[in-house]
C-alpha cells in the first residue's frame, strides 16, 4: 500500500510539472520586511510641539502620528520620537503597539526627530505641518524586491524647513 501511494504522488507531481506553471519558488518568501523608515527632523533642532505626519497609501487609506497623540491604534504607521539624530547608518525598527515615548539614547529634551517604519505595502504620500514651518509632503515610491517575494526597505530622512520669506507659512 505505501509503494501504491508513492506512485500516485510521483504522478501528480509529474502532471504539476508538465502542466504549463513556469513559476515555482523553492524556497519561500523571507519575513515582510516595510517598503520605508522614515526619520523626520526640523532644521532648527527640536521639532515643534504640534508637528503632525500623515501617511496615506493604498489609494486612500491613511494613519498618523503626531507628538500629542502618538499615533495610538496604528498597525500600519509605526512611529515613536527621539531625543537625538541618527547621522548616518540604517534607521532603527519601529513597532507598532511598543510605547510611543522617547528613546533613551538623548538627554530627554524635547524631541528632535520622529522616526517611523511604514508598513504601506507600497508607495506612500507623507505630509507633514508643524508651527513655523513650512508644509512638507513627499512621496515614496516603493522598491519591489526582482523575485516578485515583497518590497526593499528604503531609508528616507525628511527635514522640515522654515518657509521663504513671503510665502505666507
Amino acid at each position: 500500500m505505501p509503494r501504491r501511494s508513492l506512485g500516485r504522488f510521483a504522478v501528480v507531481v509529474a502532471v504539476a510539472a508538465s502542466s504549463g506553471c513556469t513559476h515555482t519558488r523553492e524556497t519561500p518568501c523571507p519575513r515582510p520586511e516595510p517598503p520605508f523608515r522614515v526619520e523626520l527632523t526640523a532644521v532648527d533642532g527640536a521639532l515643534p510641539s504640534d508637528t503632525s505626519l500623515v501617511v496615506t497609501y493604498n489609494g486612500s487609506t491613511g494613519e498618523s502620528f503626531d507628538l500629542v497623540h502618538r499615533g495610538a491604534g496604528n498597525v500600519d504607521v509605526c512611529c515613536r520620537t527621539a531625543t537625538s539624530v541618527i547621522d548616518q547608518g540604517p534607521l532603527p525598527a519601529v513597532n507598532c503597539g511598543t510605547p510611543k515615548t522617547d528613546d533613551d539614547a538623548g538627554d530627554g529634551g524635547p524631541p528632535v526627530a520622529i522616526l517611523c517604519q511604514l508598513w504601506t505595502g507600497g508607495n506612500a504620500t507623507i505630509d507633514v505641518t508643524g508651527q513655523g514651518y513650512a508644509p512638507l509632503e513627499d512621496d515614496l515610491l516603493g522598491q519591489l524586491l526582482g523575485d516578485g517575494c515583497g518590497v526593499e526597505t528604503t531609508d528616507v530622512r525628511e527635514v522640515l524647513e522654515r518657509p521663504e520669506a513671503g510665502t505666507g507659512n
